[in-house]
């Protein structure tokens, strides 16, 4: 029937999926969603059951579902994919052809089962899949210690990388740059090959000094995915400080000193401790110490044969090995010092045997006797530890170098002789004060002196060069004695020179340097006058008169006399004439205090300044003269005078000086103790006389053909130099030695020699007198010339007339000090203003007064002849016999004496200036005994006096 059908609907067609949309077109990395939505040709409904709807999609070999997500009701469902880890797929995936309902119902709103076969879809070529990326080995950020300074260090590892894709190809680069060192590669790219891959040749520098943390950052990739990776640098501050202290020399099978290792510093601050030691000097022979380690210190067991040993130490990155110490292990050649402190005694030594030139020597600290040496000691080396000393009264022969602490060896009373074979150091500060005693060089290789050293006693060079680096002071008395030749001494020498006070007068000084020097020098050890005073350099009194003169040969001659040839210094610059010249001495004033006389004693009471000049240290720096010396001396018209310095730094004997044909016999010394003011006394080279280190003598040059004097080593001479005048000396002529004394004042010597062929007239064979401010006493020659040395005929017929020149009037006597006569010579001393005669007999004296009566002195008052007289009137030999035992005298000495007849007597010890020291009065005697303590006198030179009534006789006495 034609009924109304229009609220009825039918619905008989079933869904079906009308298109599929599929993802976009590119490569899906791990955790990338893969969506497809199925567009169906009405809304459809899921009636869900039991599991999920899926469909199926191929990756690669492999099938994974897609799961239903969303879109019931609606034309849509949404299917997705969520990209797993290890998926892979670079050629398009592909997707099933049919939904999988999984027992679920899919139906529009009519309930028509819907179609779900998916119709026409192509494999998905454009959408693929690498979920296989590369990744850190090590995840987590790394941090890598090195050290300040360090070489590049390899950071690869902390960048290494797994991608279990084989032939990709990975790429890693250098994102943030370090602030504080250089990355040496920032990109890099490599093939995967399946397993770890390593970016070679990646490393680390850090800048130099630097130290603290740093970064960096890398970035790597496939192409797909990307990761970043930061690894910190901390860089780590120097080991410091890793030292182990010194060399150790030990006897053989003893304690060895702990090696005390100092604390480190630097590092991380933690600290690993590896001892190591070696008995090959090879480095590369160094094993693990067997003991403890990871110590500071190591003490190692005894040892029997030489050891070296280090400390290496680890602190994180950071490793140090520490300097490397020598034990060396000795069977001799160790101071035990278990017995005594003689060195030369074997139980004192490791081994018990004595040490030679050839052995190392160890004196360790603490032991229970310190080493003294008395006689002759050898090493090689020689350590001294700290706190440890040696003393030496002996000599110690050394052939290598000593090392010890300062002031660690007293030779204040000893010898050092260097007897190496290769350069050795001298070091000043080793030694007490500075102070040694003796040094002698023996090394052809030198000797070196490393900052100040003093000699008190002498420089003896048999072999090869002192370098003295200005360093070598030679303290009064010291000397340099006779050298071998071809030894030396290089570098300024500083020496000191003592005048002594007491007296305001003149002396003569040598200059005993190489060189020329400045008054300057000597100015601030005693006030130097001259014209203009401090403008030329000079001290400023009220007058100025000059106090210092040097000598001109040409002004000073047999015309003019030897005063002539002063001339006073003008400036204390040292410049041209005001130069001390080299082997030429000087004229110099030492003066008083205000009050003091001319003579030297003082005015008034003594008091209130009025007192005597004080000594004088002269301190003087040159180079010094070594091996032999040539002077050359000129003459003008007439016979000139010179005034020539001792060269050397050591007493001389002049007799062995060689001479010339021109130069003369004589010589003539001043000596400030002679007389009041000073005098000069003749000598004959032929007689051995002592000239002392600046010292200066006076001698004459004939002509200039044969006019040398030459000073050789061996005219240095160790025998002392004598304060008094020695008396005249010969084996071969006949000679009698006056002198003009009063009490204990010399005042001046006149000596005639026998000889057959000489004149009564002045010649080569006599020496002319030098005037004395005070009192002279000389012969005269058939030309009425003033002689000091007077050599003609002596006999029975001669008649010598002898003069006699004095200031003030006095009392004087004529000793006669020497007499070397023939038994038939009858010579007598003849007063002719008194009428008296006297026998020339050894140790006679006559004494006589020259007062204001003019006839009383001069030329005519005395001479000397044969006998004119009857016997009876002649003064018989008044002589005191006195003998003084020991000589030298430590602590006492003994007099004995014996007079012609008996007397007041008194026996006095006098100083070299005449001074008192010692009085005892007798009382009537003829002779006797005396001791007389001398202990505590100064050491030196001293006058004994002992009178006899109006009889007197003096000796020389030496304090030591």
């Amino acid at each position: 029937p034609n009924a109304n059908t229009t609220g009825i609907v039918v619905d008989a067609v079933a869904p079906v999926i009308s298109s599929v949309q599929v993802p976009d077109d590119r490569t899906y990395k791990a955790g990338d969603t893969l969506g497809f939505i199925l567009n169906f040709s009405e809304p459809v409904n899921l009636h869900t059951k039991k599991d999920t709807p899926t469909i199926k999609i191929t990756i690669g070999s492999t099938v994974k579902n897609m799961w239903y997500v969303k879109g019931s009701g609606s034309n849509e469902l949404l299917f997705i994919y969520i990209v797993q880890y290890g998926d892979l797929d670079k050629n398009g995936i592909s997707i099933g052809s049919s939904v999988l309902l999984n027992n679920n119902i899919l139906t529009d709103n009519a309930g028509n089962i819907a179609s779900v076969s998916l119709k026409n879809i192509a494999p998905l070529s454009n959408v693929k899949i690498d979920a296989v990326s590369p990744v850190f080995t090590i995840i987590k950020t790394d941090t890598i210690q090195l050290c300040t300074n360090s070489a590049a260090v390899s950071i690869a590892n902390a960048f290494a990388v797994t991608d279990e894709e084989a032939g990709e190809l990975v790429s890693w680069k250098i994102k943030n740059k370090p602030k504080y060192g250089e990355i040496s590669l920032l990109v890099y790219s490599a093939n995967s090959t399946g397993k770890n891959i390593i970016p070679a040749g990646i490393q680390y520098t850090p800048y130099t000094g630097q130290s603290g943390m740093d970064s960096v950052v890398t970035e790597i990739t496939d192409g797909v995915n990307t990761s970043q990776k930061m690894i910190t640098l901390h860089i780590l501050p120097p080991l410091q400080n890793n030292i182990i202290g010194s060399a150790q020399i030990v006897c053989a099978g003893q304690t060895v000193s702990s090696l005390s290792g100092a604390e480190p510093v630097g590092g991380n601050g933690q600290y690993k401790y590896i001892w190591e030691t070696t008995t090959a000097i090879d480095s590369s022979h160094f094993n693990t110490a067997t003991a403890v380690n990871g110590e500071t210190n190591y003490s190692p067991s005894p040892l029997n044969s030489n050891s070296w040993f280090r400390r290496r130490i680890i602190s994180g990155a950071c490793s140090d090995t520490s300097n490397t110490i020598r034990i060396t292990v000795l069977k001799t050649g160790v101071w035990t010092g278990n017995y005594s402190n003689d060195w030369n005694n074997t139980k004192n030594w490791c081994g018990n045997s004595l040490p030679n030139s050839t052995s190392d020597i160890l004196v360790p600290a603490n032991t229970l006797y310190e080493p003294l040496i008395t006689d002759t000691a050898r090493c090689n080396q020689l350590i001294i530890s700290g706190n440890t000393h040696l003393s030496i009264n002996g000599v110690l022969e050394l052939s290598g170098n000593i090392n010890a602490d300062n002031n660690s060896i007293n030779a204040v009373n000893g010898s050092i002789a260097l007897t190496g074979s290769i350069p050795q150091i001298v070091n000043g500060k080793l030694f007490e004060k500075n102070i040694v005693q003796n040094l002698i060089v023996n090394n052809a290789s030198g000797v070196l002196l490393v900052n100040d050293l003093i000699l008190t006693g002498s420089l003896l060079l048999n072999n090869g060069t002192l370098k003295t680096n200005d360093h070598l002071t030679l303290k009064t008395n010291a000397y340099i004695a006779a050298s071998a030749n071809g030894t030396s001494v290089k570098g300024n020498v500083r020496l000191e020179h003592l005048l002594n006070g007491g007296k305001r007068r003149f002396h003569l000084l040598g200059n005993p340097f190489a060189n020329d020097l400045g008054l300057q020098m000597i100015k601030d050890s005693l006030d130097i006058t001259g014209d203009n005073g401090s403008l030329n350099g000079f001290t400023t009194t009220a007058t100025n008169q000059p106090s210092a003169f040097r000598y001109d040969a040409f002004l000073g001659n047999d015309s003019t006399g030897i005063d002539a040839g002063w001339i006073p210094f003008t400036n204390t610059n040292g410049s041209a004439d005001n130069a001390w010249k080299r082997y030429v001495g000087i004229r110099l004033l030492t003066r008083g205090r205000p009050g003091e006389g001319l003579d030297g004693t003082p005015v008034g009471d003594g008091k209130n300044g009025t007192y005597l000049p004080g000594s004088v240290m002269l301190k003087l720096t040159g180079t010094i003269n070594t091996g032999d010396q040539e002077m050359l001396l000129q003459k003008n018209d007439y016979s000139n005078y010179h005034v020539l310095a001792n060269p050397f730094v050591s007493n001389i004997d002049l007799s062995r000086v060689s001479r010339g044909a021109d130069i003369g016999n004589y010589f003539w010394l001043w000596n400030p103790l002679q007389g009041k003011q000073g005098g000069y006394t003749s000598f004959s080279f032929r007689n051995k006389n002592i000239l002392p280190p600046f010292g200066a003598f006076i001698a004459r040059s004939n002509g200039n053909s044969d006019n040398k004097l030459l000073f050789t080593e061996q005219s240095k001479s160790t025998d002392p130099f004598a304060d008094s005048i020695l008396s005249f000396v010969s084996d071969e002529l006949s000679y009698i030695e006056l002198r003009l004394e009063t009490d204990t004042i010399f005042w001046d010597r006149l000596v005639l020699i026998q000889m057959d062929s000489a004149k009564t007239g002045f010649d080569k064979n006599d020496a002319e007198k030098f005037l004395n401010s005070d009192v002279n006493f000389y012969s005269l020659s058939r030309e009425q010339r003033m002689l000091s040395i007077d050599a003609r005929p002596l006999n029975n017929n001669s008649t010598i007339p002898l003069g006699i020149q004095t200031s003030e009037p006095g009392t004087f006597s004529i000793r006669v000090a020497k007499q070397k006569l023939d038994p038939s010579n009858g010579l007598l001393l003849h007063d002719k203003y008194a009428n008296k005669w006297m026998n020339l007999m050894e140790d006679s004296a006559y004494h006589f007064t020259v007062t204001n009566d003019t006839a009383s002195a001069g030329n005519n008052r005395f001479e000397i002849t044969g006998p004119k007289k009857p016997v009876d009137t002649v003064i018989t030999k008044p002589r005191i016999i006195v003998k003084v035992n020991p000589v030298p005298a430590n602590d006492k000495i003994v007099v004995q004496y014996s007079a012609p007849e008996k007397a007041n007597t008194s026996i006095r010890i006098l100083n070299l200036s005449g001074k008192p020291i010692k009085i005892f009065q007798l009382g009537m005697q003829k002779d006797g005994q005396l001791v007389i303590p001398v202990g505590e006198l100064v050491n030196g030179i001293y006058l004994l006096e002992v009178r006899s009534g109006e009889k007197i006789s003096t000796k020389k006495i030496i304090k030591d």
